[in-house]
């Protein structure tokens, strides 16, 4: 366990929530379809989002980076942005996984 983050990434709360995201998500970035090593807030905390499943996405750092502090109304206005505003070189050179979508079967966005 990463020691330098922040109190909410060692609660025990987090932790399900953050293996779940993975799990629905099929462990793949949402933006580059890499694998994830990530989970984050779509709109984050002092924006007034939750810690609510529909709320949270799996990302691969570098995309999830490139988002940086800049807010999104939604998903899919994040994904948008991400995929305009990224460095080409920080895309996985490798095939990625084929796409399987979010787990509906798992409480996804709608």
């Amino acid at each position: 366990m990463n020691t330098d983050a922040p109190a909410f990434c060692k609660a025990p709360k987090w932790h399900g929530l953050r293996g779940f995201v993975l799990e629905r998500d099929w462990r793949q970035c949402q933006d580059c379809e890499a694998e994830a090593n990530q989970v984050d807030r779509v709109i984050p905390h002092h924006a007034g989002g939750a810690d609510a499943v529909s709320n949270l996405v799996a990302w691969r750092r570098a995309c999830n980076r490139t988002a940086g502090e800049n807010i999104f109304a939604s998903f899919e206005a994040k994904r948008t942005w991400i995929l305009a505003h990224r460095d080409p070189a920080s895309v996985p050179v490798f095939p990625p996984r084929p796409r399987r979508g979010i787990r509906k079967d798992r409480l996804g966005r709608s």
